[in-house]
C-alpha cells in the first residue's frame, strides 16, 4: 500500500522525450563543427585525424568559365571517432566539438565544405 501511494505522489521515471531533453554530460563529444571562415587549409586537421576522416584538397572549379582552383575539406562523419584530435591541432579555431551529438543518418554522405577565404596568392607569399 505504501508503494502504490508513493508512486500516485511521486513524478514520472521516465522522460517526456520530445519536450523534455536529456543534458549531456560534461566532457561529452557531440559532432563536429567546421568553420570555413577561419580556415587557413595549412593541413594540421587532416594530419591529426587517425581515422583519416578529414581530407584537404583542391578541385577545378567547373563553374566559372576560368576553371580557378578551389579549396576543399572533405569530412566522413562515418570514420570519425569523436577523439577531438582535430580540434586540438587546428591552430586557427576552424573546428569545435559540439555538445549536442550529431543527427543519425540514414545513408552514408560525406560532407564537402569549400574554403572562400583562402587564397593562394597568400600561401605563395608567406
Amino acid at each position: 500500500m505504501g508503494v502504490v501511494l508513493r508512486n500516485l505522489f511521486t513524478g514520472p521515471v521516465t522522460r517526456r522525450y520530445p519536450f523534455e531533453r536529456r543534458q549531456y554530460f560534461d566532457g561529452s563529444r557531440g559532432k563536429l563543427l567546421f568553420h570555413p571562415e577561419y580556415c587557413e587549409f595549412c593541413g594540421e586537421c587532416e594530419r591529426a585525424c587517425p581515422t583519416g576522416a578529414i581530407e584537404l584538397d583542391t578541385a577545378w572549379d567547373t563553374r566559372r568559365q576560368d576553371y580557378s582552383i578551389v579549396w576543399l575539406r572533405r569530412y566522413d562523419p562515418f570514420k570519425c571517432i569523436f577523439c577531438g584530435n582535430c580540434v586540438e591541432a587546428c591552430p586557427y579555431g576552424a573546428i569545435e566539438l559540439a555538445e549536442e551529438p550529431a543527427a543519425p543518418g540514414y545513408r552514408k554522405e560525406i560532407s564537402v565544405d569549400e574554403i572562400p577565404n583562402w587564397q593562394w596568392t597568400e600561401w605563395v607569399a608567406s
